[in-house]
């Protein structure tokens, strides 16, 4: 057994410990997170409500709405839950509150787990805050994401397969929250893999066969309604939509580059303020981390094994813009695996009672790395509450600009162009549908069907037809790498005499010149009449 403690814990331990953590946090995530609008262009948001919306039994959805279900891109559970608790574009405020509730209940669940190590109760407490303060932890807490639900869940995992006393108990529930995880974000098929191998490695498949079952099964009917109703295919399959050596050489060829973003995004996980001195001093905590996590793994312990496959994928995995979010679902673990390996350097270099300072060490020194942005992100959200900017100071991208007045100006320049976009529906009539660069976000603001339109170097014929699917276009004064439109007002360019403008929206008091925020047209071109 783990040993950071002075004694061993009585079995109750672990609920207080619990408990104590949640009425910590409780209070200030749920201030942190009180957004009374959904604010950022990001397509995760609003398609996370508007499927709760789909999903809500207290409100009709509109008919449209099975257009958005056959091209949702994420597994469903998180939506279901939040449609089920009562979330959805219907109660904003409540929806955000959702996102708080779920990180002090992930919170608790860790420092529950931690307690199971027989770390002492102050110990555990400790590392529940500092990662549920850490500033890539408020962001997605204030945001509609659904990492916090997968950590809940992963950290329901370690929890139940710690559990000695009840192997039946252990084996079968730790199958089901991970089967669970894994359709909530996709990465959690990391979690079932580590769990098969785990299984084996125990019981060398002679007991509990049943459970591997269990972990697949969620996976597989989400699979198998997807094949059943005709969805358009997800996040693998984008990856996957070439031949298997090729795909498999371009992910191994992106490797460098994706460890560099996840390097500069576990940098900016903890300090929003952009200091040199995170980046040197980081790698001396993270260098107990790796000890411990070999440590771990030594051991052939669960966590290390779900560690290593997790961190292998990501590694692997496009969209490296989002390299900080990935990180987020493993930063319980790696501050677990800071004190860890800290603690087997202490035993081995000093006495007993030296062995708790250095122990620390590790943990207190993240602590205070990101302890300066913490205060600042909960500083700036109560200097602001109540005031114009109160909804956007509650996101990651008022904390990702050069100074507060260039965040202020970048809230007015969304404010307007959310007001554009929702200025749309006096001119489209319900069910009509809208190309968009951020189709989600005009689906969530006009409550209207919405499609990309082709990315760049699309054949001009294929996007021809593409278009004349989704006749209303809305041409925005936005970027979207993520998605492949890397140039603003796309696809203007492309549409030439076929697009017959019906009104534009201009930004105003934001630019010393004027400058269109949005355009709304109508492509008017019949690729079946040429």
């Amino acid at each position: 057994m783990d040993q950071p403690l002075k004694q061993r814990q009585p079995r109750r331990a672990p609920l207080g410990v619990a408990a104590l953590t949640l009425l910590l946090l409780a209070p200030l995530l749920m201030f942190l997170a009180a957004s009374r609008d959904f604010t950022g262009l990001m397509s995760d948001t609003p398609t996370y409500v508007l499927l709760a919306d789909f999903f809500s039994p207290y409100y009709t959805s509109a008919d449209w709405f099975g257009f958005l279900v056959a091209r949702y891109p994420f597994p469903p559970l998180y939506p279901i839950v939040l449609g089920l608790l009562g979330g959805g574009s219907h109660h904003v405020v409540w929806t955000h509150l959702l996102g708080a509730l779920t990180t002090c209940l992930g919170a608790a669940a860790y420092a529950y787990w931690l307690s199971q190590q027989d770390w002492s109760r102050r110990l555990a407490v400790l590392h529940a805050l500092v990662f549920a303060l850490m500033p890539i932890t408020v962001f997605s807490t204030i945001t509609v994401v659904s990492e916090p639900l997968y950590i809940l869940f992963s950290l329901l995992a370690l929890i139940f397969i710690g559990n000695d006393r009840r192997p039946a108990t252990r084996w079968y529930a730790t199958a089901m929250v991970l089967g669970l995880a894994a359709v909530i974000r996709t990465v959690g098929v990391t979690g079932i893999a580590a769990f098969l191998i785990y299984w084996w490695l125990h019981t060398r498949g002679t007991r509990y066969r049943g459970a591997p079952f269990v972990a697949l099964l969620p996976t597989l009917v989400w699979a198998g309604t997807k094949w059943h109703y005709g969805f358009e295919v997800g996040y693998v399959a984008s990856v996957f939509n070439g031949s298997l050596i090729d795909t498999v050489l371009a992910l191994v060829a992106q490797v460098p580059a994706n460890v560099g973003a996840l390097w500069q995004h576990g940098v900016e996980n903890i300090d929003v303020l952009r200091s040199a001195t995170v980046a040197w001093i980081l790698p001396v905590p993270l260098t107990f981390a790796f000890l411990g996590f070999g440590l771990r793994l030594r051991d052939r312990r669960f966590d290390a094994i779900y560690f290593a496959l997790y961190a292998g994928l990501v590694v692997l995995w496009p969209h490296r813009d989002h390299a900080g979010r990935f990180v987020l679902c493993l930063v319980p673990l790696l501050l677990f695996y800071m004190t860890y390996g800290a603690h087997f350097i202490g035993k081995r270099i000093t006495d007993q009672c030296r062995v708790a300072t250095i122990r620390a060490i590790p943990l207190l020194l993240t602590a205070a790395l990101e302890l300066p942005s913490s205060a600042l992100i909960v500083y700036q959200i109560a200097a602001y509450d109540g005031s114009r900017y109160t909804d956007f100071v509650r996101t990651s991208v008022w904390f990702r600009q050069d100074s507060f007045a260039a965040s202020k100006h970048m809230a007015r320049i969304l404010a307007q162009m959310f007001t554009a976009i929702r200025t749309v529906v006096r001119h489209v009539e319900p069910g009509a549908c809208i190309t968009s660069v951020y189709p989600y976000s005009v689906m969530l603001l006009t409550q209207r069907p919405s499609l990309f339109p082709d990315p760049v170097g699309t054949e001009q014929a294929e996007f021809e037809q593409t278009m004349a699917q989704c006749r209303y276009v809305l041409i925005l004064n936005a970027t979207n790498d993520t998605f492949g439109y890397p140039q603003q007002y796309y696809p203007y360019d492309r549409l030439g005499d076929a697009f017959e403008i019906i009104t534009d929206f201009y930004y105003e008091g934001v630019t010393a010149e004027p400058v269109v925020a949005a355009i709304l047209g109508h492509y008017v071109n019949y690729p079946e009449q040429r």
